[in-house]
C-alpha cells in the first residue's frame, strides 16, 4: 500500500483545489512534508494519514486499504489528473551497456513526445510496468540526442537507442512505439517537473501539417528499420 499513498494524498489535495501550502495548513503539517510525499514519494507517516482522515473522513477507508479505485468524490478528477511521471533517466544507452537500475523486462512501451511547433524538440519516454494506479504511469526518460529531422547526431541517437533495445531483447518496443505531439510549453514542463499530463498528448494530424507529416514518416522509418534507420526527410526538407 505504501507506494500508493503519495498519489492518494496528491489526488485528495487536487480534488479540494488546494495548493500544497494550503493543504498542509489545513491538516497542521509543514508544506515541506507534503512536498516530500508528492515529489519524492515518501510514505506519509501515520500521524499525517490520521490528520487527513480526520479532516476528510470520506477518504479514511481508501487511505488505509490497498484499493486503487478512488472514492466517488475524486472519480471526476481521474482523467484530468492522469499523469506520466518520470522516475529515472536512461542516459545515452548503448547496445553494450545493460547495467541499469530498471530491468528491460519492466519496459512496457516507447513513447516519443514531439513538440507540435518545433521539429527539433522531442522527448523519448519508456513507460514501465508498475503496480496499477488509475492516475499515474511511471516512465524513464531517454537522455540522448534524438531528433527526427537530423541526419547526423539526432539520427545516430535514434539508431543507438534501437540498438540498445535490440541488445537487451526488447526490439518489440521499436515496432510498437508511439508518437504523440504536445504544445511546446508542455515539453518545457515535462523536463522541469518530470511529469506530463496524458491529456496533453495528441495523435499527430498529418493531414493538417506538412512538418508533422514528415516527422511521422521519419518515425515510421525508425519503427520499421530500427538500428538501420535512415530518415526520409532531413533538415532542408523542413524549411
Amino acid at each position: 500500500m505504501s507506494n500508493l499513498l503519495p498519489e492518494k494524498i496528491r489526488l485528495i489535495r487536487d480534488s479540494n483545489g488546494m495548493s500544497r501550502q494550503a493543504f498542509a495548513d489545513e491538516i497542521g503539517v509543514s508544506a515541506r512534508t507534503i512536498e516530500g510525499i508528492e515529489n519524492k514519494g515518501k510514505t506519509p507517516g501515520g500521524d499525517v494519514l490520521l490528520k487527513v482522515a480526520k479532516r476528510w473522513p470520506m477518504y479514511a477507508l481508501w487511505l488505509l486499504t490497498d484499493s486503487v479505485e478512488p472514492p466517488s468524490q475524486v472519480k471526476p478528477l481521474m482523467d484530468e489528473f492522469k499523469v506520466i511521471r518520470i522516475c529515472d533517466r536512461l542516459c545515452r544507452p548503448r547496445p553494450e551497456e545493460t547495467n541499469f537500475m530498471v530491468s528491460p523486462d519492466w519496459f512496457e512501451k516507447v513513447l516519443f513526445v514531439q513538440s507540435i511547433s518545433d521539429a527539433s524538440r522531442m522527448g523519448c519516454l519508456i513507460l514501465l510496468k508498475t503496480e496499477p494506479l488509475p492516475m499515474l504511469r511511471q516512465a524513464l526518460i531517454v537522455d540522448d540526442d534524438m531528433t527526427w529531422p537530423d541526419q547526423g547526431s539526432g539520427r545516430n541517437g535514434l539508431k543507438r537507442f534501437a540498438g540498445y533495445l535490440s541488445h537487451v531483447g526488447r526490439s518489440d518496443l521499436v515496432r510498437t512505439s508511439e508518437l504523440k505531439v504536445v504544445e511546446d510549453k508542455s515539453i518545457d514542463l515535462m523536463f522541469e517537473k518530470s511529469e506530463i499530463s496524458e491529456q496533453k498528448l495528441y495523435t499527430p494530424d498529418i493531414g493538417e501539417s506538412a512538418v508533422l507529416r514528415k516527422i511521422y514518416h521519419n518515425f515510421s522509418a525508425w519503427r520499421h528499420q530500427g538500428e538501420d534507420y535512415e530518415p526520409k526527410y532531413v533538415w532542408p526538407d523542413f524549411k
